[in-house]
């Protein structure tokens, strides 16, 4: 059961993972879940709490040349060449926490509950107990594997839930069969979704929203001299867009229009993956 449990959370890790990266890069990475092994390799390990019970962690182990090799591939996606081995790190963790967000999802549908991961940080021990699935990644390259773990609380929490609520795709290939031996012959009604109290929690969520009309540097010499009606030169001419800004991410650009009196911005270009990436480093 535990080997089978962790190959579980390998395999969705795995196709996680190559979503994440091709969102952030639209380069399409190849992985897949390798085999069971008694401890991980050498590297950066991020670890995260799951909400599913006291205890229940899972933790990923990516070794040197892959962290540095696929986060400065993804900052290269962004327009970034001369990344650092910092910026690097800090962009395939984004990648990994994205990834790791979307096997809780997972985790949820698997056992009915709503689970969530809280608490991410990078661990350099390991503790004892741990079951480990390598992973292959490709991305640019062969890459050495990765690897996977979960905690022996994770592995009960799960044991205890039924591994599919669903019938899997060869039940149904039977029961649309009209196998005699089927009891019940009619195929099994699409699962109803069930609402998400993590969703409704999110959509509360205030942001705030910003407009830009241009930036500009001066030294602290300068700025000291500012006083009532000095001209603050802008980096802006008055004909180009203004840059909307939401949780200090640009996202769009717009033109200043007038509203009953009040000044507003119409939205005229979303900007690309890309760019939007650019802006958070």
């Amino acid at each position: 059961m535990t080997e089978s449990i962790v190959r579980w959370f390998a395999e969705e890790w795995s196709a996680a993972l190559s979503t994440a990266l091709f969102a952030m890069t639209g380069e399409q990475a190849e992985t897949c879940a390798g085999p069971h092994v008694e401890s991980p390799p050498d590297g950066l390990g991020w670890q995260e709490n799951l909400t599913i019970a006291e205890g229940a962690r899972v933790l990923v182990c990516l070794p040197e040349s892959v962290w540095k090799s696929v986060g400065a591939g993804i900052l290269l996606a962004a327009g970034l060449d001369n990344a650092d081995d910092a910026s690097s790190k800090d962009a395939f963790l984004e990648v990994v926490r994205q990834s790791l967000s979307q096997v809780a999802t997972k985790v949820s549908n698997r056992s009915g509950l709503d689970v969530m991961m809280k608490g991410g940080r990078e661990v350099a021990n390991y503790s004892q107990g741990f079951q480990w699935q390598e992973i292959s990644l490709a991305f640019g390259g062969a890459l050495p594997p990765c690897a996977i773990g979960i905690s022996p609380e994770l592995e009960a929490a799960l044991a205890t839930k039924a591994p599919d609520r669903y019938p899997s795709a060869s039940v149904t290939a039977l029961a649309s069969s009209g196998d005699p031996l089927v009891a019940d012959p009619q195929p099994p009604t699409a699962p109803l979704p069930r609402n998400s109290k993590t969703l409704d929690l999110l959509l509360e969520v205030d942001l705030p929203i910003g407009v830009s009309f241009g930036r500009t540097q001066m030294r602290l010499k300068e700025a000291l001299k500012l006083t009532t009606g000095s001209i603050v030169e802008l980096n802006r001419s008055v004909t180009e867009p203004v840059e909307i800004i939401v949780n200090n991410c640009v996202i769009a650009r717009g033109e200043v229009v007038v509203v009953d009196g009040n000044y507003g911005v119409r939205i005229v270009e979303i900007i690309s993956r890309e760019e939007r990436l650019r802006t958070l480093f």
